[in-house]
């Protein structure tokens, strides 16, 4: 059995990220014509890691932002980006879970991939911060029932509603971490 190693994305890593592909295809309508999406919220993340990821990393270097991923054989299991912030009032540190997907090859596996990426995720986020607990930040679709399930698990709170620049609804929830 082969052991996967988590790592920062670097910019030679665009076309694996290019190639991530973290939600179904659109189905096409009687014309063949491409419906809405389902699942918009996944779509916009899988573009974001696809077309973004690695500049809008490179650019941020002075909010920390990092951009990690699982590798396997040419293709990404999965990937998570996450950011200093200041969302709201509070004197330590903040990070900003900014995105985090899993490939549709290694979904539907009892939560196990997701949910280590969000563990390898806390984990690199305290190593970020090492000089105290840290509050961790995410920004979610209220739409997105299995983002929503996943943090509840980890014991993240609900905090806030905001509504994002397209008028989308979404959950701002927080956890300490030490």
């Amino acid at each position: 059995m082969t052991t996967l190693e988590w790592r920062r994305a670097t910019k030679h890593d665009r076309d694996l990220l290019n190639g991530f592909t973290c939600t179904p295809k659109p189905k096409g309508g009687a014309r063949k014509r491409v419906l809405s999406h389902p699942m918009p919220w996944e779509r916009q993340v899988q573009a974001w890691f696809r077309a973004d990821a690695i500049t809008s990393t490179a650019k941020s270097a002075g909010d920390d932002q990092q951009l990690w991923i699982l590798p396997d054989g040419g293709k990404v299991v999965s990937a998570y980006a996450h950011a200093r912030c200041s969302l709201v009032t509070y004197q330590g540190p903040q990070r900003l879970l900014m995105a985090l997907a899993v490939s549709l090859e290694h979904r539907r596996t009892d939560r196990k991939v997701a949910d280590s990426t969000f563990e390898h995720a806390l984990s690199t986020i305290k190593a970020a911060e090492p000089a105290g607990p840290v509050l961790v930040l995410g920004k979610i679709d209220t739409r997105n029932k299995a983002s929503l399930a996943m943090v509840g698990r980890f014991g993240m709170a609900h905090i806030d509603t905001l509504m994002d620049q397209d008028g989308v609804e979404l959950g701002l929830w927080a956890m300490l971490i030490d």
